[in-house]
């Protein structure tokens, strides 16, 4: 069983939040959610579709559903891995199976964040490792909130400070080569996501973005 509240900050934060946006009874297609996604975080019916282990296994760019076919779609930390050039249709595909409101979170594509995310990247690289979804951002291109919001008319706002996400992010990687050390940081790391979960993410959102915005959200109503 998977404890919400000792997840890392990163992942807490931006499922906790688009669940938030459910209302009751609300039938859910977590588009990207992977084996769990949203689903720790609400009661709804939620079903994950994903080209990995989920509920629904697809081949990439697949939503196989009829129009209006779900209440919510939430799709979190996708775009960025989809191509410039393919995002506007799939974002248009997420539309089409909603018939009220689609959620979408990704890492807000600024210049300042994409240039932060190389100096990771290859900070990684030196040390004889890669982290193939940084890979993929740094390929891709990081989204910006029109990407995800097109047509305008979606409430947009956004988390965070990606210079303290890519701190834990490190914090996180970190492994000392010493069997003991490592057991002492994997229970430091543990107190260090309840920390964050708990006391971090009231406080983590906002509507005005900055240079250091790590994420934003839009959510689209269908009218």
């Amino acid at each position: 069983m998977i404890l919400p509240i000792l997840i890392p900050f990163d992942a807490y934060e931006r499922n906790r939040k688009v669940a938030s946006f459910l209302k009751a009874g609300e039938t859910v297609l977590d588009v990207g959610g992977g084996i769990t996604g949203i689903k720790l975080f609400t009661k709804n019916p939620v079903k994950t579709l994903d080209i990995v282990e989920s509920d629904i296994k697809v081949d990439p760019g697949e939503i196989p559903f009829a129009e209006g076919s779900w209440d919510v779609v939430t799709c979190v930390d996708v775009l960025e891995h989809i191509a410039p050039k393919d995002r506007r249709r799939f974002v248009d595909d997420l539309y089409k199976v909603a018939s009220k409101r689609i959620i979408i979170a990704a890492p807000n594509g600024s210049k300042f964040h994409e240039e932060a995310e190389k100096r990771l990247s290859a900070e990684i690289r030196k040390k004889g490792k890669s982290v193939v979804f940084l890979e993929e951002h740094i390929k891709n291109g990081l989204p910006t909130p029109k990407e995800a919001n097109p047509k305008g008319g979606g409430n947009v706002f956004y988390s965070g400070d990606f210079r303290f996400s890519n701190f834990l992010f490190r914090f996180q990687l970190y492994e000392s080569g010493n069997v003991i050390v490592d057991k002492i940081l994997l229970i430091l790391k543990g107190i260090v996501n309840l920390l964050a979960n708990l006391f971090l993410y009231p406080f983590w959102f906002y509507k005005r973005p900055s240079q250091y915005s790590n994420r934003f959200y839009v959510v689209i109503d269908k009218p």
